[in-house]
């Protein structure tokens, strides 16, 4: 296929029958592609037995009515989507952000409502456990997963843990490293603790225990010196499995896509495939220049070989240098 046949393609694809559109939707024009590709992605069914929700966001710097601005995200400018991945990083669907749902069946927060809508095509929930970040996880939540079979754990904002009489972070935090306090609901069978490392951490699980797994190295202002603290088992079961989506994006940016926008210039980092092809090419070079040097060819430049100053070595005590001054 040749350039042009191609760009003529591209300027009439389509992937949504406007006439049949619904325009609720702020993504109906990519709609079918996105339900192809979840399709896709979902062939295989769910095989990963721990699962991660998170945000994703796709760079991209033109002018669109989705495009968000995030400050506080290493990609500022782009698309956000809803993702949910395996601990290994396997895609198994996603969702673009376009607006705030309004219409949850169950009452839930925003957040509360993704994670159901991204799970809902898991067939055997009691084969599965989540793990989401503060931005998902209330007590409401996790007693609703509970319910339906799904084993879950996620930090938790200190605001929605339904007045949980835990210890302040204040005084929590004038404790030793690796200190905790919790607290479990036995009617809803939902863990909640607060666990002093750097800052508390305030988690919530509906499976997870508390026992004390291993240790974790932390810094200690007071000694001055790294010391070994007591990690607790939901702790270290979180952190294990719960970079599934960031795992991805590490994946995926091996081999960006690389999207025009307006702000052109704007710089763009140089992707693995260019990296590796441009030390390939250095080697490659190499080579040859070696091959040439075994052949008594001359293998340097020839700016340098036939600019007329007599680049001639001489003979020192450290190493060897050209005679002609400020070479």
């Amino acid at each position: 296929m040749s350039r042009n046949v191609y760009l003529k393609l591209k300027s009439v694809f389509h992937c949504c029958n406007n006439d049949e559109a619904d325009l609720t939707d702020r993504c109906y024009k990519i709609r079918p592609l996105i339900t192809k590709i979840n399709e896709a992605f979902l062939q295989w069914g769910v095989f990963s037995t721990f699962l991660s929700i998170d945000e994703m966001i796709v760079k991209y710097y033109g002018h669109n009515r989705l495009k968000q601005f995030i400050q506080s995200k290493p990609i500022r400018f782009g698309y956000k989507l809803w993702a949910h991945c395996s601990s290994g990083g396997y895609c198994y669907k996603f969702s673009v952000y376009a607006s705030k749902d309004n219409n949850s069946t169950l009452g839930l927060l925003q957040g509360s409502q993704v994670i159901i809508n991204l799970l809902e095509d898991i067939q055997n929930p009691n084969d599965h456990a989540v793990f989401f970040d503060n931005f998902f996880t209330n007590c409401d939540i996790l007693i609703h997963l509970k319910s339906i079979g799904f084993r879950a754990t996620g930090t938790m904002r200190e605001n929605r843990t339904d007045k949980c009489p835990l210890l302040n972070s204040k005084e929590l935090s004038k404790k030793n490293h690796g200190r905790f306090d919790f607290r479990f609901d036995k009617n809803g069978e939902v863990l909640i603790l607060k666990w002093n490392d750097n800052k508390c951490v305030t988690m919530g699980t509906n499976f997870d225990t508390i026992e004390l797994l291993g240790k974790a190295t932390r810094w200690s202002k007071s000694s001055q010196q790294k010391l070994s603290v007591p990690q607790l088992n939901i702790i270290k079961t979180y952190n294990k499995h719960m970079r599934g989506v960031d795992h991805h994006d590490w994946l995926v940016g091996k081999y960006t896509t690389r999207i025009r926008g307006k702000k052109w210039y704007w710089p763009t980092s140089l992707s693995c495939l260019d990296f590796r092809r441009s030390v390939a090419m250095f080697y490659l070079k190499l080579g040859y220049i070696g091959a040439l040097r075994k052949r008594n060819v001359h293998g340097v430049v020839p700016d340098v070989q036939y600019d007329g100053n007599n680049h001639w070595i001489r003979r020192t005590d450290k190493q060897r240098r050209c005679q002609f001054p400020d070479c």
